[in-house]
């Protein structure tokens, strides 16, 4: 028998997700006339009403103007995960967009998206239902385990029977499975449910860093590369990375003290690419964050698949030191490109944010000394 009492286990331990009113929705522009002009407005705490109060939202866009933007914004919390796994469901099905962030006025009646605020427990379950996810800089996701509120809320010092006790424990697995399958449908990484269980009960939510919202499969919106792979290639060895939307692979490959960065893309169209680098020229530079590696383009050819073209480049131990440290790539030709010319340059060698440990590219260029 069991004698159940959580009147302090509320006060002290609950962690402090609420916010002031409920979720709302509404439609918002920027006075602009283009598609991204207008998105929709997700603030407050999620409760259980909240999904319905989306599903109404989207049916009044509809009648009203035919459809719904498909950005959302979205700030809030809530301690109600499984309404949070609810509507991040109906999200996905309306195959919406989601970014944290406020939305502000600037002059009435146009808004204006600000990179502030917070997206925490049954919002950030609800976040991931976009089927492109952004967290920009100056925004915070976080998660919490999931509580059983009904029973901390309880204040009755009533007996309940061991088949009560054993009904709740079974109806909390059956929800921890639901999140964790959630997690898996939503395409982020299963390593998020063991970090969010991991909260204290009365601890602050599980703020995400810039590494683990990338290596969560999270943060989807940019072509993000990362991690960084190793392996042995004959007597030499490699370090490579790949692209999350493009497929891109760029690796860094050292040989009989000689160095070498390929650049594999997908489905590439061999010609193209031929006369693309005729035109920028066989030398050019990779910009990093902090310094210039020069390289010259040895190679173009098809992979043995067929579908894969990769451009075989060399360059010096200084520029593979500086490859190995980027967190980010940007082309820069020696020559005056013609626009027509310019930006699949720039695209096809851009990378503009690298995860991951850099060690491992280092480590590797280091036992290949």
């Amino acid at each position: 028998m069991f004698r159940l009492v959580y009147v302090l286990i509320a006060a002290f331990f609950l962690p402090t997700f609420a916010f002031a009113e409920p979720m709302s929705f509404r439609s918002v522009s920027n006075g602009g006339n283009m598609s991204n002009c207008c998105w929709i407005v997700a603030e407050g705490e999620i409760t259980d009403a909240t999904p319905a109060a989306f599903d109404a939202f989207i049916k009044q866009e509809i009648s009203k103007i035919g459809s719904a933007s498909r950005e959302i914004r979205i700030v809030g919390n809530g301690d109600d995960v499984e309404a949070g796994l609810v509507l991040g469901q109906k999200i996905r099905d309306g195959d919406f967009i989601t970014t944290v962030g406020k939305s502000l006025i600037y002059s009435e009646p146009w808004f204006e998206r600000i990179d502030e605020g917070d997206c925490i427990a049954a919002c950030a379950y609800a976040f991931l239902g976009g089927a492109v996810r952004s967290v920009p800089s100056g925004t915070r996701l976080g998660f919490g385990p999931y509580l059983d509120i009904a029973r901390l809320f309880d204040t009755d010092e009533r007996t309940i029977s061991i088949d009560e006790e054993r009904h709740r424990q079974v109806q909390n697995q059956i929800t921890t499975g639901k999140i964790v399958e959630y997690i898996y449908r939503m395409g982020v990484g299963a390593a998020l449910y063991p970090l969010a269980a991991s909260v204290q009960l009365g601890a602050d939510a599980r703020i995400l860093t810039p590494e683990e919202l990338m290596s969560l499969g999270i943060e989807n919106a940019d072509d993000t590369a990362g991690p960084w792979k190793a392996d042995s290639l004959g007597e030499g060895l490699f370090s490579e990375i790949r692209t999350r939307n493009s497929g891109r692979i760029l690796s860094l490959i050292c040989h009989s003290s000689n160095y070498y960065i390929q650049l594999t893309v997908q489905n590439g169209a061999l010609d193209d690419i031929q006369t693309l680098m005729d035109a920028a020229g066989p030398s050019f530079f990779l910009e990093t964050q902090s310094a210039r590696a020069e390289v010259n383009l040895r190679k173009i050819g098809k992979d043995n698949d067929g579908e894969s073209v990769y451009l075989m480049m060399t360059t010096n131990r200084a520029g593979a030191e500086i490859i190995a440290s980027a967190r980010s790539i940007r082309p820069v030709s020696k020559v005056s490109l013609p626009r027509v010319y310019s930006t699949p340059f720039h695209f096809l060698f851009e990378f503009t944010s690298i995860y991951g440990d850099i060690r491992l590219p280092k480590r590797t260029l280091k036992v290949c000394a």
